[in-house]
């Protein structure tokens, strides 16, 4: 994907990890607040909601639109020009209020076969996670399918063993003994998958009153 700040910010952007990533949201992330030293602030009220992916490609295509006919690079915009800029796509991912109070901290974007969910309580938990680490208190993000695709994963395969052994006895009688045992070894197997790709911008509202 390509211009998934606004069109200015994009350009300034770095990848930012802190030691091992715990998601693929935050194995993913590219921001302007880096995760490096960030601190989990647990009491903090982090809102999470989606909009269609529509409106992200929409979104995609206007910021497209202005940088192509921009006669200068987006990093050389001017203050108004950078703000007209964020409050467009803050209308696309329908989030309201000052254009100016509200700061873009960064995205994460991958395509994954895993089961990544954030419409359920779990999922959601992870985007509040990494919105806390960089000191945001919004999470808006959207998914598409991208149809079936094929993975690689270990599966278990069992094998099992039975047999008779005869062996002597302390008064050299002949004996016998049953015996059964089994082994599993795990296989790469190529199995079908549904493919989906998954985007979300994390925002700070509260810069105005800092």
């Amino acid at each position: 994907m390509r211009h998934l700040l606004t069109a200015p910010l994009a350009a300034a952007c770095w990848l930012a990890l802190a030691g091992c990533a715990t998601s693929p949201w935050e194995s993913a992330y590219v921001g302007l607040r880096p995760l490096a030293g960030a601190r989990v602030d647990t009491g903090e009220q982090v809102r999470v909601q989606q909009v269609p992916w529509e409106r992200i490609e929409a979104m995609l295509k206007e910021q497209d639109a202005e940088v192509a006919s921009s006669d200068v690079h987006p990093d050389q915009w001017s203050a108004e020009q950078k703000g007209e800029s964020k409050a467009k796509m803050l209308r696309w991912l329908q989030v309201s209020g000052d254009a100016a109070s509200i700061d873009v901290l960064g995205r994460s974007t991958f395509r994954t076969t895993d089961g990544v969910r954030p419409e359920t309580e779990e999922g959601r938990g992870e985007l509040v996670k990494l919105a806390r680490k960089l000191g945001g208190d919004l999470v808006v993000w959207s998914s598409r399918s991208l149809g079936k695709s094929e993975k690689v994963v270990d599966r278990p395969v069992t094998s099992y063993r039975s047999g008779t052994i005869s062996y002597v006895d302390r008064k050299g009688k002949v004996r016998t003994q049953s015996y059964s045992d089994s082994e599993t070894t795990w296989v790469p197997t190529r199995v079908v998958a549904d493919e989906m790709e998954f985007v979300a911008y994390f925002l700070d509202r509260r810069s105005e009153a800092r």
